[in-house]
């Protein structure tokens, strides 16, 4: 039978069925209606009875006083006033740390400025330099042009040159292919307000038969010519050598060698792993800030620093004591520890490839790690049945006061020392300034740690910032 046809066949069953007419149960119905629609003044309750009766019902209640409950809530403001403390010690650190990068620069130049004042006579130290560089041009060029023009105003001969030139030219009048330097060296000497053109000097520099005078003769025949074997006692009456010696050729703009000595600034983070005992591990991350001076000498540097790291972790689920409770067993157990850490980098850095601005070091070292201040969370767990080997109290057990180096507490638990090792990628701005990348790994080397009980911890991260070239 299909469904249409079941409900036809119940609809002709029910459709006969109707209900007798009583005129007494509508009445009733009706009456019951208008009590709803009005209700009575008695129907209101009275909420001021209520409140009085809580009233009497809570001035009765007396909690007893329970110490471990006072004690928790001196440890929250505690750590509240600690953390509060902190707060302000590190927006003002982090302040102290934003000028000092900014003006990084201005006190480099300032410091470069006070220790490397240019001495009255370096200005004259820088002529015979110049000179030697120009003499050296001249050597390796030949026969060829070696300058557009060379001005020797008030520039005379001295006799011990002259003197060195006849004897030298004399024990070789023999040779004919050396026979004209003497007369050469004596015309080339200059007198007072002599210029020398290229074609002069080149015809100096040119023996019997347009044959070049041997190298040997070559600075004797120049220092002769332009007086210079005594030119450290001329005085500054005569124009600088700078303005004497202008040879002609193309300069490209290059940037200067880098400087041995340099400071860095530098933030980053890391990911720690937290190995405790019981094969207990956790992961935290952190991050750090950090400035360095370092020296290097040809590829190999020395580098040494101060970093700053705040750190909260979870240490290793140790429990404190266990104590009974209106018939429950609970547990006090370490929830957090909070510390600040000042660490001490030492590193030993080396190039091993270079590419333009860009170079890669290789960086190795360790870091010692200190505590300053530091805290511990605790937290209270339920057990249903305690240890068999452990004692249970009838109070909440007193927890352990955790202290830094600079509250009070000893290196023992609040120090550990890392070995690291990490590669460096620089890349020069300008004669002063690169940045750099450095990836990081640093490995549990010694030390109890910062938590309650030893723990290794390791790191893996990654630093960048700026390095300063001081000179």
């Amino acid at each position: 039978m299909s469904e249409n046809k079941f409900d036809q066949v119940i609809a002709d069953h029910i459709g006969d069925i109707e209900m007798p007419y009583e005129p007494a149960s509508w009445d009733v119905l009706q009456s019951k209606m208008n009590q709803l629609s009005a209700p009575t003044q008695a129907a209101v309750p009275d909420t001021n009875a209520f409140d009085q009766r809580m009233r009497a019902m809570l001035e009765e209640v007396d909690i007893p006083y329970q110490s471990a409950h006072w004690a928790q809530m001196a440890q929250k403001l505690d750590h509240s006033g600690s953390i509060n403390r902190i707060k302000k010690y590190k927006i003002a650190e982090a302040v102290i740390m934003v000028l000092l990068v900014v003006n990084l620069q201005s006190i480099l130049n300032n410091g470069r400025q006070w220790f490397h004042m240019p001495r009255p006579q370096e200005e004259q130290e820088q002529t015979p330099d110049m000179a030697a560089k120009s003499l050296k041009k001249t050597r390796q060029q030949g026969t060829g042009t070696i300058a557009s023009a060379i001005v020797a105003p008030g520039l005379l001969p001295t006799m011990p040159l002259a003197a060195s030139v006849q004897q030298y030219t004399t024990s070789l009048a023999n040779d004919k292919a050396l026979a004209t330097t003497q007369s050469l060296l004596s015309s080339a000497i200059v007198t007072n307000t002599t210029i020398l053109t290229p074609s002069t000097i080149n015809s100096a520099l040119l023996g019997a038969g347009g044959q070049p005078i041997p190298r040997g003769l070559r600075p004797l025949t120049l220092l002769a010519a332009l007086g210079l074997d005594k030119i450290e006692q001329l005085q500054p009456v005569t124009p600088p050598m700078a303005g004497l010696i202008m040879p002609v050729e193309k300069t490209t703009k290059q940037f200067s060698k880098p400087s041995k000595t340099y400071a860095m600034a530098y933030g980053g983070t890391e990911r720690h792993m937290y190995n405790g005992t019981d094969n207990y591990a956790t992961q935290f991350y952190t991050a750090s800030a950090g400035i360095r001076a370092g020296k290097r000498t040809g590829k190999w540097g020395l580098e040494g620093g101060l970093e700053y790291t705040p750190t909260t972790f979870r240490p290793e689920n140790d429990i404190v004591g266990f104590y009974k409770k209106d018939g429950r067993v609970l547990a006090t157990q370490y929830d957090r520890v909070r510390a600040t850490l000042v660490s001490v980098p030492a590193r030993v850095t080396r190039q091993i490839a270079r590419a333009g601005k860009t170079s890669l070091h290789a960086v190795a070292g360790f870091t010692a790690h200190f505590a300053t201040n530091k805290s511990y969370d605790y937290e209270e767990v339920e057990y249903v049945n305690a240890p068999s080997s452990a004692a249970v109290s009838t109070s909440q057990p007193a927890t352990p006061n955790a202290n830094g180096i600079l509250e009070g507490s000893a290196l023992y638990g609040n120090s550990y020392l890392t070995a690291d090792a990490g590669m460096r990628v620089e890349h020069r701005l300008n004669n002063r300034m690169a940045a750099y990348i450095e990836p990081q790994y640093r490995r549990f080397a010694n030390g109890r740690g910062v938590g309650p009980n030893k723990g290794k911890n390791n790191a893996l991260g990654v630093q960048a910032g700026v390095i300063a070239m001081i000179n």
